[in-house]
């Protein structure tokens, strides 16, 4: 059960690095694409 609460908190992290990875990306071509 731990190991599987460590791999879910993982999982999680990961979206949320590469959401924001996303966001930052669509930022950068919106601005430099202007």
């Amino acid at each position: 059960m731990a190991r599987k609460n460590q791999i879910m908190r993982l999982f999680t992290h990961a979206i949320v690095v590469w959401a924001g990875a996303g966001m930052l990306t669509i930022l950068a071509v919106w601005v430099i694409g202007r």
